[in-house]
């Protein structure tokens, strides 16, 4: 038997997209209930380095470019207001970043992605190594060349999680951690449109919440909340960072190269990140912190040595084409996901929840049929049927 509590919408999960879509729907005038079976921000947004750095899946003009872009500047323009609101400070800082090599022979492919990037229209500076280093002097003295974008920036991904729940709860929308949901209810068919409904949740304390439209926004683990429904393609991947104590000089920038990246942080230098297919296999390896330290000593000789603060994992979400999954479940008519979406779910929070908003509108202003356009490529209908 359902009981009241219900919502009209019920969103599934207390990370950045889950928290970034209950903000953005409540101030839309909906009704909001987020559930989250932990604490707020436990699963990869916690775990996240908060980069706000979209060049690095970027490789040229078109779609990719589009949607990541443009998920930096709604985010950014969120940010100022959500602050206030919450009275939660995000720490975000457009630091700039650097992106560098280390071989003579590696300098045609940056070059090759540079050249590629001019038609986006960003402010980006090729850097010879000396110029790479005069621009961060903590950086290595084999750093042959390099890309510099000033507007690339970082936040503090916990807090920036805490402050749109935050923002959330302060206009009117409900949000309850330690809440896990098991199962999702079916309501009925639909023949006429042979379409299936969602009528509500069952919490694993018993409780039936009803809701008229449900978001799955749970990230690594949506396949098996998922798997009596659709067959979702969203699996783990294990990354592991770590922070450096940095007694010598401070970073600048954000630091890519070597595969791996460096950026500051309150308590040091932020290190990461690896990329396991370990299922969900929590927590370090000493295999992947000592990758790490290697991978920080040659992008920043200050850093060979330093003993590390503290280390700790997240699972991110992925999917076959690293895209994520947002939007309206095929056969389902009030089921939508905000999952799968990698390293990039705190770039794309803002966009993935006006892309929700405008799905759940049966009219559309041309803001939200833009919006709607650069969300096409990651519509769960080209995995599912």
């Amino acid at each position: 038997m359902m009981i009241p509590g219900g919502s009209e919408i019920v969103i599934i999960g207390g990370g950045i997209v889950g928290c970034v879509a209950a903000y953005v729907l409540r101030r839309a005038g909906h009704e909001v209930l987020l559930l989250e079976r932990d604490r707020l921000g436990s699963g990869a947004s916690g775990a996240a380095a908060g980069l706000l750095a979209p060049f690095g899946p970027i490789n040229g003009a078109g779609a990719q470019a589009d949607l990541l872009l443009q998920g930096l500047a709604r985010l950014e323009s969120l940010l100022p207001e959500v602050e206030d609101e919450s009275g939660i400070q995000t720490h975000y800082a457009r630091t700039g970043a650097l992106r560098v090599v280390f071989q003579e022979k590696r300098i045609a492919r940056l070059r090759k992605r540079w050249e590629s990037w001019q038609p986006l229209g960003w402010e980006m500076y090729w850097l010879t190594g000396e110029e790479a280093r005069q621009q961060e002097p903590c950086l290595h003295p084999d750093v042959c060349a390099g890309i510099f974008i000033p507007g690339e920036a970082q936040l503090d991904a916990h807090a920036t999680v805490q402050a749109f729940a935050q923002a959330a709860r302060q206009r009117g929308a409900r949000i309850e951690d330690g809440q896990e949901v098991c199962e999702i209810i079916m309501d009925r068919c639909e023949p006429e449109r042979n379409m299936e409904r969602v009528h509500g949740v069952r919490l694993a304390d018993g409780r039936q919440l009803a809701c008229d439209h449900l978001i799955v926004a749970t990230g690594a683990w949506s396949q098996a909340l998922l798997a009596p429904l659709a067959a979702l393609p969203v699996t783990p991947v294990r990354g592991q960072m770590l922070i450096l104590e940095n007694d010598v000089r401070p970073l600048r920038h954000l630091i890519f190269g070597y595969a791996a990246y460096a950026i500051p942080h309150a308590e040091g230098v932020l290190v990461g990140a690896t990329r396991e297919e370990v299922g969900f296999t929590p927590g370090v390896t000493d295999e992947g912190q000592a990758w790490l330290k290697a991978r920080a000593s040659r992008l920043l000789p200050d850093q060979a040595g330093q003993s590390a603060i503290r280390a700790w994992s997240g699972l991110r979400p992925m999917t076959p084409d690293t895209r994520p999954l947002i939007g309206p479940v095929p056969g389902w008519t009030n089921l939508l996901l905000a999952t799968g979406h990698n390293s990039v779910g705190f770039l794309l929070s803002a966009l993935t929840a006006e892309g929700l908003r405008a799905m759940l509108e049966p009219v559309h202003s041309a803001c939200e049929r833009e919006v709607l356009r650069l969300l096409q490529p990651c519509l769960p209908q080209r995995f599912l049927s």
